[in-house]
């Protein structure tokens, strides 16, 4: 599971009395140690990583009860409106995240912009601006560059060897 889809490693399962992480036994440990899920209430269900579980476990804990879900999930309810409004706004550890990101990302595009010299490739740059960005771990998910006439030829220009 990569960090650029829209559904991730943990599936997430909130009844009217506890909440669920479930995950393959890969990931398990990770969000436990690092996402401090436990501390969150979440109770953690974990399957072996080559198995497709996750159906069977959610099953396990609602039976026969509704299901509504914000992705396509069998025997779910499809209700991603209702889910999303959940998420529209921003707690004040988020808000501080977004400032330090901005600043962050704002400093790695300025400091490989000064440095950038003519004849470099687009790839080169936009190499070394991922590599100030994950200095400070922030993973890019879609990244757009461009030289002389591509950046007036292409709305979403690629980055490719052209200097």
């Amino acid at each position: 599971m990569g960090i650029t889809t829209e559904i991730g490693a943990t599936t997430l399962l909130i009844t009217e009395t506890e909440k669920f992480a479930i995950t393959n036994n890969i990931e398990g440990p990770r969000i436990e140690k690092e996402e401090l899920i436990l501390d969150q209430g979440y109770k953690i269900k974990t399957f072996p990583w080559y198995q497709d579980s996750e159906s069977e476990i959610v099953k396990e804990i609602v039976g026969n009860g509704g299901l509504a879900s914000d992705w396509h999930f069998p025997g779910a309810t499809l209700v991603p409106e209702e889910i999303a409004r959940l998420r529209y706004s921003l707690t004040p550890e988020e808000l501080e995240r977004y400032v330090w990101l901005g600043e962050k990302v704002s400093l790695a595009l300025e400091k490989t912009l000064s440095e950038t010299k003519p004849g470099e490739k687009e790839s080169e740059v936009v190499g070394r601006l991922l590599l100030e960005l994950w200095a400070d771990r922030i993973d890019v998910v879609t990244i757009m560059a461009a030289a002389d006439e591509r950046i007036f030829n292409f709305r979403h220009p690629i980055p490719t060897e052209k200097k």
